[in-house]
């Protein structure tokens, strides 16, 4: 029964959302098999849900990354049970679209669900031609004012095209130290 409880608690349900685009599926790729490409490959947008699991630091992830289609984020919350950490990622590389995800995280934000469990904002496609800066970018998602002091957050630069990918072990470390057991 011991083993038992130490598996149940060595597991973490991380809920991955962002608008299409945005670079979810790309770095559920490169979270699930590290070290296998330089950079993700070209993805298509799923525009369905895909579980990845990945062991990291003697925890056990699942990531449930969520089609960010408009059409699809109203259903989003129907993955928020047991959820104990958010990532939303943004693309830094397409400011027409900022607006739209600031209302995107702060649905998320709000939604009763997801009331206590850590978020971590990635800004992805830093490298990109044109890319804000991540100040830049949490400034115009109102992250202060979103998540603020209330619950744990963070915001990360990150890029699934370099070699390597850029900010997603930083993300593994913080969820990590941030996320609990139910």
């Amino acid at each position: 029964m011991g083993a038992c409880m130490s598996t149940e608690a060595a597991r973490r349900k991380v809920i991955v959302v962002g608008l299409e685009g945005a670079g979810k599926s790309s770095l559920a790729l490169v979270v699930e098999r590290p070290g296998a490409f330089t950079k993700a490959p070209a993805t298509i947008p799923s525009g369905q849900v895909s579980v990845v699991n990945r062991e990291y630091r003697g925890l056990r992830f699942t990531f449930w990354d969520l089609g960010g289609g408009a059409p699809l984020r109203p259903y989003w919350r129907h993955h928020f049970v047991g959820a104990q950490a958010v990532v939303f990622v943004v693309d830094a590389s397409a400011p027409d679209m900022l607006d739209e995800a600031r209302e995107a995280l702060r649905a998320c934000a709000t939604d009763d669900q997801l009331s206590w469990p850590p978020f971590c904002v990635l800004v992805n496609k830093a490298d990109a031609p044109g890319a804000m800066a991540l100040s830049d970018v949490t400034a115009a998602l109102e992250v202060d004012e979103i998540l603020g002091e209330s619950r744990q957050w963070t915001a990360i630069s990150t890029s699934t095209a370099t070699d390597p990918p850029k900010g997603i072990q930083q993300c593994m470390d913080w969820l990590v130290e941030n996320t609990k057991p139910l």
